[in-house]
C-alpha cells in the first residue's frame, strides 16, 4: 500500500511504487480528502491536464519562451504552464487551437504525449515496428497515426499491456496507470 495515498491499495497495491515515488520527487499530487488523508483516485480516468502537467514534470521539460497557449486552456489554471511548454515544444499539437484539458486521454494518446516528451527530452526510446504490436490481440484497433509511439514504448518496455495481453488504445488511461507509466519513463 502507499505510505501517501490511503486509496492505493487493494486492488491498487502494484501501483503503491509508482505512486511514491512520483509523489516523494514532487511529480504527482492528490487532493485531502474531508477526514485529512490524502487520495490520488487511481481507478479514474486522468485528464488531459493533469496527465501534461505530470509528464512535464516527470521529464523536468523548459521552455524558454512559451508563445501563447491553447484557447481552451484558462490562464493562472494549474497546468497552464505545463501545456505552455508542452505546446511550445511542439509535444502537445492539439486540435483547432484546442488541448481539451479537462477531457480524459486515452492510452494510444498518452503514449504519443510521452513520446513525444521523451525525444525532446533526449530520453529518446528505441523505435519500434508494427510487428512488435502482433503479440496484442487488438493490435488492429490502435489508431495509424499512434502505432509508433504505442510500438515504441512496448518495446522499450513502458507500456506493457493488461494482464489480459491487451493494449486497450481506445480506453482512458487511469491515474495509476499513468502513474507506471511516468515512473518507467522517469527510472
Amino acid at each position: 500500500s502507499s505510505q501517501y495515498f490511503s486509496d492505493v491499495s487493494g486492488s491498487y497495491s502494484w501501483a503503491a511504487r509508482y505512486v511514491d515515488t512520483l509523489y516523494s520527487i514532487g511529480v504527482i499530487s492528490g487532493p485531502a480528502a474531508s477526514d485529512g488523508t490524502k487520495r490520488f483516485s487511481p481507478g479514474t480516468a486522468i485528464t488531459r491536464g493533469d496527465f501534461m502537467l505530470y509528464l512535464v514534470k516527470a521529464l523536468n521539460l523548459y521552455s524558454a519562451s512559451p508563445s501563447g497557449n491553447f484557447s481552451d486552456v484558462t490562464a493562472g489554471s494549474y497546468y497552464y504552464d505545463a501545456i505552455a511548454t508542452a505546446k511550445a515544444l511542439g509535444i502537445a499539437q492539439g486540435a483547432n487551437n484546442k488541448f481539451y484539458p479537462n477531457s480524459t486521454i486515452t492510452r494510444e494518446d498518452a503514449m504519443i504525449l510521452a513520446l513525444r516528451a521523451m525525444n525532446m527530452s533526449g530520453n529518446a526510446v528505441v523505435s519500434g515496428s508494427v510487428s512488435d504490436l502482433y503479440s496484442y490481440p487488438d493490435n488492429g484497433s490502435i489508431s495509424g497515426y499512434a502505432k509508433e509511439a504505442v510500438a515504441a514504448l512496448i518495446k522499450a518496455g513502458i507500456v506493457t499491456g493488461s494482464s489480459d495481453g491487451k493494449v486497450y488504445p481506445k480506453s482512458t488511461i487511469t491515474r495509476a496507470e499513468s502513474a507506471a507509466m511516468l515512473y518507467r519513463i522517469k527510472y
